[in-house]
């Protein structure tokens, strides 16, 4: 069973990091069927690498089209990042360092929450201001469905979303 299932409510708008966003639940649900599994430690520590990796490259894109799009919580944005990539290399240093002593359920708990958090709040603010600058690339739910919500009901609509989805994964 994954640990973290996918959710549309999840997408930004972004095809590139929309696709960065599911590759990064691909990669956190590889990680914990290897540890339910008892997978070898080459693999988990194979996986773990993989996982950070990614976290970075993300984060590196992700900025890149807030800098350029000249996103007003770029700078806070960033700093979240900044954290979250130093927390999760302490995370994985200790692993390394102290192997089959440390269990990645740690690593894991860590990237799940992070990325639910950080998704359904911060980089769901994201959305419609990509919308407003034309930088959105895929339909947003509300159209997906056929309707046409606008405004602030459209904001409270997506809201809730996040929350509802937050709510059940947590």
């Amino acid at each position: 069973m994954a640990l973290l299932p996918w959710h549309e409510s999840f997408s930004i708008g972004v095809r590139a990091l929309d696709d960065d966003h599911r590759h990064w639940v691909d990669i956190l649900n590889q990680l914990h069927d290897a540890r339910v599994k008892g997978q070898d430690r080459a693999f988990i520590d194979k996986s773990i690498d993989d996982l950070f990796s990614h976290m970075r490259q993300h984060f590196q894109r992700e900025e890149g089209v807030m800098s350029q799009a000249g996103y007003p919580g770029f700078a806070h944005h960033k700093e979240m990042h900044d954290h979250s990539l130093a927390e999760m290399k302490s995370l994985v240093d200790r692993h390394k360092t102290y192997g089959d002593k440390v269990d990645p359920k740690h690593i894991l708990e860590f990237v799940k929450s992070f990325f639910v958090n950080h998704v359904t709040s911060e980089d769901l603010r994201m959305r419609e201001f990509f919308r407003e600058k034309g930088i959105a690339d895929m339909p947003m739910n509300a159209r997906q469905l056929g309707h046409l919500r606008l405004g602030m009901l459209d904001k409270f609509y997506g809201l809730f979303d996040a929350v509802t989805v937050r709510t059940r994964i947590m």
